[in-house]
């Protein structure tokens, strides 16, 4: 898949977690591209998440061609076409309230590990960065101390952060960590929200819009106790706030870290247009893109 301004990453450079320290922290590309396959990983996954939809929407036209050659050609028995066409039915409602739901579920936890391994490698690489202050009440036993490698001690870090919050506050408040401050307009924010208290309702509460979700998005309240459904133009919203939120962390922490944003970070301009033109217009508000 490719996306707006993401270079190939060369192979090589993929996925190397376990460098020699001293390699790593005297090289910032290779340090760059460890943060940057983090975000393009994630923005790979939301790419497939929209396109899924698309080959099982394909899937769905072939069988109603089928079913309409059969009618015209085959002249089957009715009850069979009835039948056929009673599974067609079936499976269309189900694309939104069974495929995009559980889409949207791979889509933030997707999300909230991305959000961790970028803390992680940070603390990891760039250690001077973490707010000491922030964990100055962490208990740490010294065998982990002694034995536990870089990356393990810096998971340590962020497991013992735990932090409730809803929408993009847990990732607002691990990225505080490292001292990453990510700008979210409201329209964002809200959608992330949505996502977040859907995919709760889903895995959680038999994917039925409760009063749980109504308190938190009032907007849903019209649905209370009514089945859980996500379209997929939703479902390509989602995606493309939670790709621009990882895109800005990584220019945000490059503009802290050596004073300019990292050249080969994804530019999420192009993310931001496509976010907005998918918005409903009636419902479209410029100041919430402000």
């Amino acid at each position: 898949m490719t996306h707006p301004s993401i270079p190939e990453v060369s192979p090589a450079r993929r996925g190397r977690t376990c460098l020699d320290p001293l390699t790593v922290r005297d090289n910032r590309e290779v340090r760059e591209n460890n943060l940057l396959d983090i975000v393009s990983r994630f923005a790979d996954f939301a790419e497939e998440v929209n396109a899924y939809p698309y080959a099982v929407n394909l899937a769905f036209e072939s069988f109603g061609h089928l079913y309409n050659y059969m009618k015209k050609e085959t002249n089957p028995p009715v009850e069979s076409l009835n039948n056929i066409r009673k599974r067609l039915e079936e499976a269309s409602v189900r694309r939104d309230t069974l495929l995009h739901c559980h889409l949207a579920m791979g889509l933030w936890s997707a999300f909230d590990a991305a959000v961790n391994d970028f803390v992680v490698e940070v603390i990891a690489e760039y250690p001077d960065k973490l707010d000491a202050d922030r964990i100055k009440s962490m208990r740490l036993p010294v065998n982990d101390a002694l034995l536990l490698r870089r990356r393990q001690l810096a998971q340590r870090v962020v497991d013992d952060f735990k932090v409730a919050a809803d929408g993009f506050g847990r990732a607002d408040a691990l990225m505080s960590l490292i001292g990453v401050s990510v700008q979210v307009n409201p329209r964002a924010r809200r959608r992330v929200l949505e996502l977040q208290q859907r995919r709760n309702a889903i895995a959680h509460r038999g994917s039925v819009v409760d009063e749980r979700v109504a308190q938190k998005c009032p907007w849903l309240a019209n649905n209370l106790g009514k089945r859980i459904s996500i379209e997929h133009r939703e479902l390509r919203i989602y995606a493309l706030h939670l790709t621009i939120y990882l895109s800005d962390a990584l220019h945000s922490f490059g503009k802290a870290q050596y004073g300019d944003s990292f050249v080969s970070a994804p530019n999420s301009v192009e993310w931001r247009e496509m976010a907005i033109a998918l918005e409903d217009p009636t419902k479209f508000n410029p100041q919430d893109w402000a």
